[in-house]
């Protein structure tokens, strides 16, 4: 593919070149001939191989969201990415821009007999008993639940 009517979505011609590569990640190809054709997310915004749309960049592990404006995972959440922000569970802590599960703090250890504790959780969240938060859910089972 490539020449003159360009490449498909998703790819892109390298300047000089006259033959199609797959669009790289953080980035985003609509089709078409040249070097031109290929966009970068924006700030702290990723986005898969192959993507044609800037709707497919999300923001990245760390950052919370949408991706024209990602913003860092404040202390005390972990965000996997897109516009997920999740909050550390009792007991549990993290740092700024963490993207990771929160981890126990001092004194706590992870305990895997929490998924009651998150459903009751999550059941808060959509009932709106969640400190004003309107999106949900604030926990998952990727979350940790810490015991003494």
């Amino acid at each position: 593919l490539g020449g003159a009517d360009g490449c498909p979505q998703g790819a892109f011609q390298k300047e000089g070149e006259h033959v199609c590569s797959e669009c790289p990640v953080a980035a985003w190809c609509p089709g078409g001939p040249g070097d031109d054709f290929k966009f970068k997310c924006p700030t702290h915004a990723t986005s898969f191989v192959g993507s044609y749309n800037e709707k497919q960049c999300e923001c990245a592990p760390g950052y919370h969201g949408p991706p024209t404006g990602c913003k860092r995972c404040p202390a005390m959440s972990h965000c996997p990415g897109g516009d997920v922000i999740r909050a550390c569970l009792p007991h549990s802590e993290s740092a700024a821009g963490q993207a990771t599960p929160c981890t126990c703090t001092a004194g706590f250890y992870f305990a895997d007999a929490g998924r009651d504790v998150i459903a009751q959780k999550n059941a808060a969240v959509s009932d709106g008993q969640n400190d004003g938060q309107k999106e949900g859910p604030l926990f998952d089972e990727g979350d940790v639940t810490c015991s003494p």
